[in-house]
């Protein structure tokens, strides 16, 4: 999509997109249903697992995508001592968990 401003000129498109990584998550289901993310394994880029827990969940939204419900987790995760803002992705109908870095 282009965007065109009242000058004529055309402004790129973003090519920007995040990139996804599936993960392994232990969560907790409180007794009235709620998911809330505790734990996160996954691979890095030397293919070694990793594991996160310390997960600060900072919101949580309800997404619906053509059909799909999903879970929108924005978290904080603590990284060889650093804090790193991340967005967990949770699929109940296919039990799927995304992290988006």
């Amino acid at each position: 999509m282009l965007f065109h401003p009242d000058n004529g000129q055309q402004l790129p498109e973003r090519k920007y997109k995040p990139k996804t990584r599936e993960v392994g998550c232990m969560m907790y289901v409180s007794p009235k249903g709620e998911v809330l993310p505790v734990l996160i394994k996954m691979k890095d880029d030397n293919q070694e697992i990793r594991t996160y827990d310390k997960v600060r969940i900072l919101y949580k939204d309800e997404k619906n995508y053509a059909g799909t419900r999903s879970f929108e987790f924005h978290c904080e995760i603590v990284d060889m001592n650093r804090c790193i803002e991340v967005v967990l992705h949770f699929f109940p109908e296919k039990l799927r968990w995304e992290l988006l870095l």
